[in-house]
């Protein structure tokens, strides 16, 4: 639940309160970096809003740029920010994400390499660049693909 209070708070930091004109009236806010006006009662319409922000954009594509110049590996939390800020919200499927999973495990398990492969803060950076919306499985997820994996190769080599 943390992760999300953390993104709403970044993403309401983006925006000016301006309060509301009647009391029967959604609150109205302005974009810090377009000045763009409008309604919300959640975080939704601003999350939305940040996603097509062209300034906002532009000031996030330099801000990575100086980084990756830099070689600056940013923090867990700059990685969900940019998420936010960088494709939007992105969804995948439950199916993809399980299809992903699967595909890695397999690729952990079969390189002999250890479950905890995926936990290393490089890895899980890598992973929100290239697929942004997918997390890697844990070592407890890659131990229940291992029987299914297993069963697999078994019925290839058969």
């Amino acid at each position: 639940m943390a992760p999300t209070q953390a993104n709403a708070a970044f993403v309401w930091r983006q925006f000016i309160d301006l309060g509301r004109s009647n009391s029967k009236k959604s609150k109205r806010y302005r974009c810090r970096h377009c000045q763009k006006d409008f309604a919300a009662t959640s975080v939704g319409r601003p999350k939305e809003h940040l996603a097509a922000c062209e300034k906002w954009q532009a000031k996030q594509r330099q801000e990575r740029q100086a980084q990756d110049n830099a070689g600056y590996l940013p923090s867990y939390s700059e990685a969900i920010q940019k998420k936010i800020t960088e494709v939007g919200i992105q969804h995948i499927s439950q199916d993809e994400s399980h299809s992903y999973a699967y595909d890695a495990a397999a690729a952990v398990i079969a390189g002999g390499r250890p479950f905890s492969l995926f936990e290393s803060r490089r890895w899980r950076y890598f992973f929100t660049r290239i697929k942004p919306g997918w997390k890697p499985p844990s070592r407890a997820a890659i131990t229940r693909i291992l029987p299914d994996f297993y069963q697999e190769l078994y019925d290839e080599n058969r």
